[in-house]
């Protein structure tokens, strides 16, 4: 096994421990935002925002036609258990905002590797 062979394997480990850790980052917020989820509507902009949502109309600007069409959607999937538009929309934000934290890491991942590669990699040998 050659160097750059060496290389290449320690790398893919790399990549696989941390593909593990945004798993698991993103399984350990889901639940945690899921089993925190507020049941119905709760103070300030939800309730607003939610109605957008169900009735497919403009919530206060800027609107925030993104959330609305997919919370609309979100309120029209058959969950196997009772839940009300309000508490769709709230698990989708739980949603969102995992995916929002595992984009995040990756995305620091990428830029800690592109800028510590430089500085921390040993010089190379001469042959």
């Amino acid at each position: 096994m050659g160097k750059a062979e060496r290389r290449a394997g320690s790398s893919q480990g790399e990549r696989v421990v941390a593909d593990a850790a945004g798993g698991l980052l993103l399984a350990v917020s889901l639940g945690t935002y899921v089993s925190t989820a507020y049941p119905s509507i709760a103070g300030g902009d939800s309730g607003e925002l939610i109605t957008a949502a169900h009735l497919l109309s403009v919530a206060h600007p800027p609107g925030y036609p993104l959330y609305t069409l997919l919370a609309h959607a979100s309120m029209r999937i058959p969950l196997p258990f009772p839940a009300s538009p309000a508490s769709k929309a709230n698990l989708l934000s739980a949603l969102l905002s995992s995916l929002s934290a595992f984009a995040l890491y990756h995305a620091l991942l990428t830029w800690f590797r592109s800028r510590c590669l430089h500085c921390c990699s040993p010089p190379p040998r001469a042959p």
